[in-house]
Protein backbone atom coordinates (compact mmCIF):
# COMPACT_ATOMS: atom_id res chain seq x y z
CA UNK A 1 0.00 0.00 0.00
CA UNK A 2 0.73 3.84 -0.23
CA UNK A 3 -0.48 6.44 1.59
CA UNK A 4 -0.36 9.24 4.21
CA UNK A 5 -0.73 8.87 8.19
CA UNK A 6 -0.59 11.11 11.20
CA UNK A 7 0.06 10.12 14.73
CA UNK A 8 1.28 11.94 17.63
CA UNK A 9 4.97 12.83 16.48
CA UNK A 10 3.96 13.82 12.55
CA UNK A 11 2.83 12.95 9.50
CA UNK A 12 4.09 9.38 8.12
CA UNK A 13 3.93 8.79 4.09
CA UNK A 14 3.91 4.99 3.55
CA UNK A 15 5.18 3.18 0.13
CA UNK A 16 6.25 -0.22 -0.61
CA UNK A 17 5.92 -1.02 3.04
CA UNK A 18 8.33 1.32 4.22
CA UNK A 19 6.95 4.46 6.57
CA UNK A 20 9.19 8.09 5.88
CA UNK A 21 8.44 10.83 8.65
CA UNK A 22 8.02 14.36 8.65
CA UNK A 23 7.54 16.66 11.05
CA UNK A 24 4.49 19.19 11.09
CA UNK A 25 4.84 22.74 11.77
CA UNK A 26 2.50 23.17 14.36
CA UNK A 27 0.15 20.07 16.51
CA UNK A 28 -3.16 19.39 14.08
CA UNK A 29 -4.99 18.69 17.43
CA UNK A 30 -8.45 17.10 16.91
CA UNK A 31 -8.58 17.69 13.04
CA UNK A 32 -6.15 17.39 9.69
CA UNK A 33 -7.47 17.57 6.67
CA UNK A 34 -5.80 15.48 3.66
CA UNK A 35 -5.57 15.19 0.36
CA UNK A 36 -4.47 12.95 -2.22
CA UNK A 37 -3.89 13.25 -5.95
CA UNK A 38 -3.30 10.80 -8.38
CA UNK A 39 -2.50 11.63 -11.58
CA UNK A 40 -1.66 8.95 -13.77
CA UNK A 41 0.14 7.42 -11.22
CA UNK A 42 2.18 10.00 -9.68
CA UNK A 43 0.51 10.60 -6.31
CA UNK A 44 1.12 13.84 -4.45
CA UNK A 45 0.16 13.84 -0.79
CA UNK A 46 -1.08 17.39 1.07
CA UNK A 47 -2.71 18.33 4.65
CA UNK A 48 -4.09 21.20 6.07
CA UNK A 49 -5.09 22.11 9.22
CA UNK A 50 -7.75 24.83 8.46
CA UNK A 51 -8.99 22.89 5.13
CA UNK A 52 -7.93 26.06 3.61
CA UNK A 53 -4.06 26.23 3.63
CA UNK A 54 -2.48 23.35 1.97
CA UNK A 55 0.66 22.01 2.56
CA UNK A 56 2.24 19.54 0.08
CA UNK A 57 4.35 16.72 1.56
CA UNK A 58 7.92 16.97 0.79
CA UNK A 59 7.71 13.65 -1.85
CA UNK A 60 5.49 12.19 -3.98
CA UNK A 61 5.08 8.58 -5.00
CA UNK A 62 5.30 6.93 -8.25
CA UNK A 63 2.87 3.78 -8.09
CA UNK A 64 2.94 2.94 -11.74
CA UNK A 65 4.36 -1.00 -10.83
CA UNK A 66 1.14 -1.05 -8.29
CA UNK A 67 -0.73 -3.68 -10.29
CA UNK A 68 -1.99 -7.46 -10.96
CA UNK A 69 0.97 -8.15 -12.65
CA UNK A 70 3.61 -7.26 -9.92
CA UNK A 71 1.68 -7.81 -6.90
CA UNK A 72 -0.90 -10.25 -7.78
CA UNK A 73 -4.85 -11.18 -7.10
CA UNK A 74 -6.11 -6.78 -7.11
CA UNK A 75 -6.79 -5.27 -10.43
CA UNK A 76 -5.45 -2.10 -10.17
CA UNK A 77 -4.40 0.82 -7.41
CA UNK A 78 -7.63 1.34 -5.03
CA UNK A 79 -8.06 4.25 -2.53
CA UNK A 80 -8.71 3.38 1.08
CA UNK A 81 -8.81 4.46 4.39
CA UNK A 82 -7.92 3.28 7.95
CA UNK A 83 -7.39 4.08 11.63
CA UNK A 84 -5.23 2.03 13.98
CA UNK A 85 -3.84 1.87 17.19
CA UNK A 86 -5.97 2.81 20.69
CA UNK A 87 -8.75 5.55 20.58
CA UNK A 88 -11.43 6.74 18.26
CA UNK A 89 -11.08 8.24 14.66
CA UNK A 90 -14.32 9.75 12.15
CA UNK A 91 -14.04 10.42 8.91
CA UNK A 92 -15.90 13.33 7.60
CA UNK A 93 -16.65 14.69 4.09
CA UNK A 94 -14.81 11.92 2.15
CA UNK A 95 -14.89 12.69 -1.34
CA UNK A 96 -13.58 10.93 -4.56
CA UNK A 97 -13.09 12.37 -7.96
CA UNK A 98 -11.48 11.77 -11.00
CA UNK A 99 -9.43 14.05 -12.59
CA UNK A 100 -11.35 16.41 -15.31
Amino acid sequence: FAGIGLDKKGLKKYERGLAQRHPVSKDPGRHLFLKIINDRHDVSFFYSMDGQEWIRYPSGAELSAYHHNAFGNFLSLRVGIFASGNGEVEYRNFTYRGLE
